[in-house]
């Protein structure tokens, strides 16, 4: 498999981008087949060197930026961007093969890899422009979270064909389990620091 160009990449994130509002002719610009589910990766490798400059913007255990954080900071926040990108294609996995559907799993992940990278690469820039202890980071910050949460489970009522109800029950259950992780990684970075 090699890697996505430069042209397929930018045309893949502003699918992800129209289809972030709910533009669902942009989900044809997705592939579905295996080499599309490995290069839809390739976006959150991209914007890892964002994540963690942003990480350490906002870390409340970085002091300051004269001090750099400690190997163990860098591998439980590694650890941690690379389990929240793979744990939900795994039971998505597990959902699409119960629901008799696994035919959708591979245009699932790949629609829903790149349509999250819009929100994160918002959030990313709203962390170098906008100190994160201002009134104004708070409300934008949410509403981007929350109209995440409204995307996802309209991808997954596109994909799956299920009942609202189901899917905002899945939607929140995946919230729910990046917060567990994602306090997990912040004990285990106090517990380094």
């Amino acid at each position: 498999m090699k890697p996505a160009g430069l042209a397929e990449t930018a045309g893949c994130l502003a699918a992800g981008f129209r289809a972030f509002f709910l533009r669902e002719d942009a989900l044809n610009r997705f592939g579905s087949d295996r080499d599309s589910f490995l290069k839809s990766f390739w976006a959150p490798t991209l914007a890892y060197p964002l994540f963690l400059m942003a990480m350490l913007q906002v870390d409340p255990t970085v002091r300051d930026l004269a001090h750099v954080p400690s190997f163990g900071w860098f591998a439980a926040r590694t650890l941690g961007y690379v389990i929240a990108w793979i744990y939900w294609p795994v039971i998505l996995d597990f959902v699409c093969d119960r629901l008799g559907k696994p035919q959708v799993w591979i245009p699932l992940v790949v629609a829903g890899i790149w349509i999250a990278m819009t929100p994160i690469l918002i959030q990313i820039t709203m962390v170098f422009f906008i100190d994160p202890a201002s009134p104004l980071f708070g409300a934008p910050w949410t509403a981007i979270q929350v109209w995440s949460l409204v995307v996802h489970t309209w991808l997954l009522r596109r994909y799956l064909r299920i009942s609202l109800p189901f899917a905002a029950a899945l939607v929140l259950g995946d919230y729910i389990l990046s917060r567990v992780l994602n306090m997990l990684e912040n004990g285990i970075v106090l517990s380094l620091s």
